[in-house]
């Protein structure tokens, strides 16, 4: 039985096979590979493009399959722990692969296209975005791994592998990797492993990310969310000024900015959708394209400020992928895929596991945090408009520089 795991603070892609003999001299499989000294390739128009193409199918497809939950996709881990994968993949398998994670990017590009792009989220100075890899391989099926395999992930993505019995010892071990690679956020991942499996492929993202401009407690005041079911909540709403205001045909929105001291202006921000009354939610969710949240974007009415209000919220989300690829043109990887770059042994996909969580609060996003406010009243701003998130909406923390979206989610009920 396979699996994959991928997640917005966690992603795990689980493959399998026929067991064979046990080889146990073998461990850190990167002891004698060395990561390659490259340059990878900036982010251009043809990468922003295959980014956001993703992203948003990806989304449709799980919002498809989600209607009535919270829904909370990361498209990056998605498309990184995918692209590792697809380092392993001939034949069909890696076309369709090539053709649903680059948009007719070739693997090889993406691969330095995502050295670039990783790097340029990592290691900045108040915006935090982490991201790590690991391989684990049985050590109790044993099939060859090609070194060429392990070479292309250790260059361009930083992978650890590991050979290991599968069982309970690995599950400390990854757990302990993942508690690591989370700053202590997932101190505990799996109960218990498939021994049959053949290799697990672990993605982690982290994000925190503080707002350009805070909440003050005063704009803070507790107030209905009227849900998808028509339950009604009461939520912390935080209200503010916003100078950026969207305005379409079926929604209307505004972008709040995260702080990044590195970019001019802010490079990262949260944008939310809320379609008009009477729109469906699903049905403006199924016309969310490259093409669509571009026109969104564009939509900005300039010079205009809008009284803009969040409700504090935090969740998590789980879904099986293995339906929403194929339908996308990833078929092969679950039939009889042809991972033959990897190893010598047939492998093909089972399960594809996506999990996420996100907490918002006053202070901004962060992958795992407490939330405490002290409520004022006071006179909110004078705005030209004024969008209050009280029903369900749609909403993304998007990279302003490749105008693609780092996490998509959807808001039904609090």
């Amino acid at each position: 039985m396979k699996k994959i795991l991928i997640c917005v603070l966690l992603g795990v892609l689980l493959l399998t096979a026929c067991s064979t003999e046990v080889d146990p001299a073998r461990g850190d499989l990167m002891k004698n590979v060395v990561a390659l000294d490259v340059e990878g390739k900036e982010a251009d128009d043809a990468f922003a493009r295959a980014q956001s193409e993703f992203a948003w199918k990806l989304f449709r497809g799980c919002a498809a399959n989600a209607q009535g939950e919270n829904l909370l996709i990361s498209p990056l881990s998605v498309q990184v722990a995918l692209a590792m994968t697809a380092n392993g993949a001939s034949g069909d398998t890696l076309t369709e692969m090539e053709a649903l994670l680059g948009s007719g990017i070739s693997l090889e590009d993406l691969n330095e296209y995502l050295l670039s792009y990783v790097n340029s989220l990592q290691g900045r100075e108040n915006l935090k975005a982490k991201l790590a890899n690991s391989v684990w391989w049985n050590q109790a099926n044993d099939p060859e791994i090609f070194p060429e395999f392990l070479q292309t992930n250790a260059t361009y993505y930083g992978a650890d592998a590991f050979a290991v019995p599968f069982g309970k010892s690995t599950v400390e071990q990854i757990n302990a990797w993942v508690d690591r690679n989370t700053d202590g956020m997932i101190p505990k991942l799996f109960d218990e492993m498939d021994d049959e499996a053949l290799v697990y492929l672990v993605n982690a993202l982290v994000l925190e990310a503080p707002w350009l401009t805070g909440y003050e407690n005063r704009f803070i005041y507790d107030k209905p969310f009227v849900g998808l079911s028509g339950k009604t909540d009461t939520v912390s709403m935080m209200y503010a000024e916003e100078v950026r205001y969207y305005e379409t045909e079926d929604a209307v929105g505004f972008a709040k900015p995260f702080e990044d001291k590195e970019s001019y202006g802010s490079r990262f921000c949260f944008v939310a959708m809320l379609p008009n009354e009477g729109v469906d939610l699903y049905a403006y969710a199924e016309s969310l394209d490259d093409d669509a949240f571009e026109e969104f974007l564009s939509s900005r009415q300039k010079d205009t400020t809008v009284l803009a209000a969040i409700p504090a919220f935090s969740y998590s989300y789980k879904t099986d992928l293995r339906e929403v690829l194929p339908a996308l043109g990833m078929a092969s990887a679950f039939d009889e895929g042809n991972f033959s770059r990897m190893s010598n042994t047939p492998m093909w996909l089972d399960m594809v596991i996506h999990q996420a969580f996100i907490e918002l609060d006053k202070n901004g996003v962060k992958a795992a945090a407490a939330t405490g406010s002290g409520l004022k009243s006071a006179e909110l701003p004078k705005c030209d408009k004024t969008v209050v998130l009280d029903r369900p909406f749609i909403y993304a923390i998007v990279d302003l520089k490749t105008r693609a979206p780092l996490f998509i989610g959807v808001v039904t009920e609090l």
